[in-house]
């Protein structure tokens, strides 16, 4: 972010709304975009982001046109890191009570107008088969039945720490920490163009396998979460995942002491979507390494410790994971389109 944002005037409404009034009227057209649609004539526009300029000129040569908008709220995160909601929307869906909340809070879009339609990347979850979650492990050189911490990288900007904590998680279950047999499985992040070089050398330490980005099928990741005994993440939506397949997770919340207080990753942890968590029962938080060895060594033990807290977790983040989202979402362009 610039310093110079909010100057002048920081805090004049009067401001804020000339300024947004004169962003939302010509200044955001495109031409291109404007001939598109008066030439496709569309009867609905779907908008699969809705706080990005680069949607902006679609919402308003919809609005001139009079066809209406349907939003969606890419993540969990959105309402309240990503900016403003693009205006002239007829309806929103969304994942969960909690962004809806946030949209009506934040960003002043009628409660009526957003609709609860749940996760629809974790429609996948409800079809896991055994028959994947052994074929994906064949990948790795891994038997059925084997007991793995997952370790979900993030992407390079925010995780910078990570590849330290891999080192001493590997130190630590070569000198038995874990029991027997016991690997660290580090999936890196998607959108890891560089893993090579960022996690090529964990692969050569003993009991560490390093899966490489895999943007297949949603069908893969749930299959290797599916089968670990517990799932290690920085502030990411995988902790989700590991919740929505009732796998223990562990946020790793940092308290670098060596970094400038509000470098240290603790921080993301104080983010409103991810705050709640702090408070809640259905998974751990490790401050540095010696806590996170013990809360892998607790859910080693027990997998099923903190099922209900990740049951309530369940309700709160995921709506209702049925493995309908996307019927749901479905029948919401159906109800516009008629």
């Amino acid at each position: 972010m610039s310093s110079l944002f909010g100057i002048p005037l920081a805090r004049s409404e009067f401001l804020y709304k000339l300024l947004r009034r004169i962003y939302y009227s010509r200044w955001q057209n495109f031409g291109p975009v404007d001939r598109l649609l008066e030439g496709f004539r569309p009867n609905l526009v779907i908008l699969s982001m809705i706080q990005t300029h680069m949607v902006t000129p679609y919402a308003l040569a919809a609005h001139r046109m009079n066809v209406p908008l349907l939003g969606m709220s890419g993540s969990w995160d959105q309402p309240t890191t990503k900016g403003p909601v693009v205006p002239m929307l007829s309806r929103v869906v969304v994942q969960n009570a909690i962004v809806r909340e946030e949209l009506v809070r934040y960003h002043g879009i009628p409660e009526e107008r957003v609709h609860l339609i749940g996760w629809l990347q974790m429609d996948a979850y409800a079809r896991t088969r055994e028959n994947e979650s052994a074929s994906q492990l064949r990948r790795f050189n891994l038997r059925p039945g084997t007991r793995y911490i997952l370790f979900a990288a993030n992407a390079p900007r925010l995780g910078s720490h990570e590849p330290g904590i891999v080192r001493e998680l590997a130190a630590a279950n070569e000198a038995g920490a874990f029991g027997n047999g016991v690997v660290v499985l580090c999936r890196c992040h998607p959108q890891d163009t560089a893993w090579q070089s960022r996690w090529g050398w964990a692969s050569e330490l003993p009991g560490v396998v390093v899966q490489p980005p895999d943007l297949g099928p949603l069908e893969h990741l749930t299959a290797v979460i599916s089968q670990a005994s517990v799932v290690l993440a920085s502030a990411g939506s995988i902790n989700l995942d590991a919740i929505a397949l009732d796998v223990p997770t562990i946020g790793i919340a940092w308290e670098d002491e060596t970094l400038p207080y509000y470098d240290r990753p603790a921080r993301a942890y104080d983010l409103e979507h991810l705050a709640d968590l702090l408070s809640s029962e259905g998974m751990a938080f490790a401050r540095d390494m010696p806590s996170l060895i013990n809360a892998c060594q607790r859910y080693l033990a027990d997998k099923t410790l903190d099922a209900l807290g990740r049951a309530t977790l369940r309700q709160r983040y995921l709506y209702r994971l049925d493995g309908g989202a996307a019927r749901r979402l479905h029948d919401n362009v159906k109800e516009m389109l008629s």
